[in-house]
């Protein structure tokens, strides 16, 4: 399983080395479509085989990402409805609902449309097809599909009594890229709040040190450049000295003797 954040680090990487968000949309309507832009990918796709009505949570002026606003141009000879005006007509003249409202990292409460418009999926009593994950996961409200079509990997917390009958698809992203490190991976970093205290963006010890002092400020560096903001440097006492006049961020504790170990 793959975390909500480590999806974003991957999907960042892989757009980073030369993969686009618009192939990724298209590799994952092999099967099926990603949330907001691959679910009108997947429209497009359905609709040389069967009738496709697309029911949009906000009009189409609101697409959140170019490559949603890309895929919904592409859109032809499909019925495009917007609101929550139209939502039950259509939900009920639909054979299948495929659930491309909301991706990962939803958290907290559902806000409209997307709660009616769940409450409305879940009370349609017609099979649903979720995409990535149910929309609303990781919420107070998600929709409960008959089956999720995971894409790259299943999401941490995703089991067959939330999601129904889980399937993972590839979607095109590179082996290599899972190995790589990238820009993807400044999603990890802590944002600092406006309003924290020191020590509440993350606290780090550094053990290390003894003749030589570079090695454990280099490391300190490198936590407070990360994001955290409180570094204790624990070091042999010859060290000490030249590793606080380093920074004095560094909160540096001499310990006893010139080496960490044992000669």
């Amino acid at each position: 399983m793959i975390s909500a954040t480590e999806m974003r680090v991957l999907d960042r990487n892989a757009q980073h080395f030369g993969v686009s968000i618009l192939e990724l949309m298209e590799s994952a309507l092999c099967g099926t479509g990603n949330n907001g832009g691959d679910g009108l990918v997947a429209a497009r796709y359905l609709s040389k085989e069967a009738r496709v009505t697309v029911l949009l949570a906000r009009p189409p002026d609101q697409f959140a990402t170019p490559e949603a606003r890309t895929n919904f141009e592409r859109l032809r000879e499909v019925e495009i409805l917007a609101g929550l005006d139209q939502s039950e007509e259509a939900i009920a003249r639909a054979d299948l609902l495929v659930d491309a409202l909301l991706g990962i990292g939803a958290s907290d409460e559902l806000r409209e449309p997307f709660a009616s418009l769940v409450r409305q999926l879940n009370a349609s009593g017609k099979p649903i097809l979720s995409v990535d994950v149910p929309s609303g996961f990781g919420t107070n409200l998600a929709v409960h599909p008959t089956a999720t079509v995971a894409l790259h990997d299943a999401k941490v917390g995703m089991t067959p009594e939330n999601s129904g009958a889980i399937h993972i698809a590839d979607i095109g992203i590179p082996s290599k890229i899972a190995t790589t490190i990238g820009p993807g991976e400044f999603v990890l970093y802590p944002v600092p709040k406006p309003a924290s205290h020191k020590g509440e963006n993350g606290r780090v010890l550094v053990v290390g040190g003894g003749p030589y002092t570079g090695a454990p400020a280099l490391v300190g560096f490198g936590a407070l450049g990360a994001g955290a903001d409180l570094v204790h440097i624990t070091t042999p006492a010859v060290a000490a000295p030249i590793v606080a006049g380093y920074s004095p961020t560094f909160i540096v504790h001499p310990l006893v003797g010139h080496r960490l170990l044992r000669e």
